[in-house]
């Protein structure tokens, strides 16, 4: 198909976000050939569109030293389009393959999650609200630039996106709530709850990885014995390139797979460097799951981290300890909060509220602390660093 500077096209929306606060991503297909653009944020639009637009597309190019041409190339996005003009817009479901049945379910997983933020929108203000959505759905909200930075200089900006740190909160927090009965049913139901939350957050290709990954580690807890999780892990990663053979070439898919055997492999090295250095028998859970976990999970994703964004985060041990259990009673009480606005009670719903409002006011406290830190974050060479890995 020949594309011109500006003219009108039919496209179909497969995928929306929220970007810059008053713009939205959209991910769409012409002629069958992915595309990506961004319209204003009050455009009226959702998964599964059929839309004629005025715009100007053309093939990506790369900029600022990224390559965001592979970038774009490893999610099946060949056209970028600009200055989008949104002419008229419908949606008629067909059930022409399993794709169709696909995006009708995201169609509708978004609506309902429109409808609970909306609920949330009612009694918290920002950025309260934007980051407890993040924490509950998954969902990209608009922040100011400055906390935007912020959340950036401080590494805590994958706790209000669906991503495997989410997951992981929620296997750590369904195990504290279900204690009280047996590990194997415990394990069973952060099985049912993660793939929940995977479903509600819209079943992005992040979180939809980041879940089959929590569910392998559960699934070798389950039958006894941590150390299927060495077979159970290369099999994962075969299956879901049998999928999407792109998927190796993923930059979250990498951070995903590193940060997971950063816990596997890692994480107990680092247990035993502790106990050797301070001479005791065993370390207390709190600074297992917090301090260590965190550690371990910044070192495996290291490599990626500065050989793709040649930067790092010096503060984001320190932030990532402070908010990992700060996270955990918030998605807990957020969640309550939500369920007891269905009773239509505003004075019950205000106090519900208000104890996921202070404690994001202490998260909101402590990125803008550390993300105000002007050395917290360090620009490294990445010819150096390549050679430092050489050696």
């Amino acid at each position: 198909m020949l594309f011109r500077s500006f003219e009108s096209y039919d496209i179909e929306i497969r995928d929306i976000d929220r970007s810059n606060g008053d713009t939205q991503e959209i991910i769409f297909t012409i002629d069958g050939i992915g595309g990506i653009g961004y319209v204003d944020w009050f455009e009226t639009l959702n998964i599964g569109d059929l839309c004629n637009i005025t715009s100007s597309i053309k093939p990506p190019e790369d900029f600022d030293n990224f390559n965001y041409v592979r970038y774009l190339k490893n999610k099946n996005i060949y056209l970028k389009a600009s200055n989008i003009q949104i002419n008229s817009c419908d949606y008629k479901f067909k059930l022409r393959n399993l794709s169709d049945s696909f995006i009708w379910l995201k169609r509708n997983l978004r609506i309902f999650r429109e409808y609970l933020s909306s609920k949330i929108e009612s009694y918290l203000p920002e950025p309260q609200v934007s980051l407890l959505i993040g924490v509950l759905f998954g969902s990209e909200r608009a922040f100011s630039d400055s906390f935007e930075e912020s959340l950036r200089i401080s590494g805590t900006t994958h706790i209000i996106a669906a991503s495997g740190y989410n997951v992981t909160i929620l296997i750590l927090v369904s195990n504290k709530i279900f204690s009280f009965i047996k590990k194997k049913y415990r394990l069973i139901l952060s099985l049912v709850l993660i793939w929940l939350y995977c479903i509600l957050s819209g079943l992005g290709a992040s979180i939809l990885r980041a879940t089959v990954m929590g569910t392998l580690t559960i699934v070798s807890l389950l039958f006894g014995n941590v150390k299927n999780i060495h077979l159970l892990m290369p099999l994962g990663v075969f299956f879901l390139m049998l999928i999407d053979p792109k998927i190796l070439f993923d930059i979250g898919f990498q951070l995903s797979i590193l940060a997971t055997l950063g816990l596997i492999y890692v994480l107990p090295s680092t247990g035993n460097l502790l106990k050797k250095t301070l001479k005791i028998k065993g370390v207390p859970q709190f600074i297992e799951d917090n301090l260590l976990g965190t550690i371990s999970c910044t070192l495996s994703t290291l490599p990626i981290s500065i050989s793709i964004f040649g930067k790092i985060s010096i503060v984001s041990i320190f932030s990532n300890i402070l908010v990992l259990p700060l996270t955990e009673t918030t998605m807990l009480y957020g969640s309550i909060a939500v369920l007891g606005s269905f009773f239509n009670n505003n004075s019950l719903s205000t106090i519900l509220f208000s104890i996921p409002f202070v404690q994001l006011k202490l998260f909101e406290y402590i990125v803008n602390f550390f993300g105000g830190l002007k050395w917290g974050y360090l620009d490294i060479d990445k010819t150096w660093f390549g050679i430092l890995i050489g050696v």
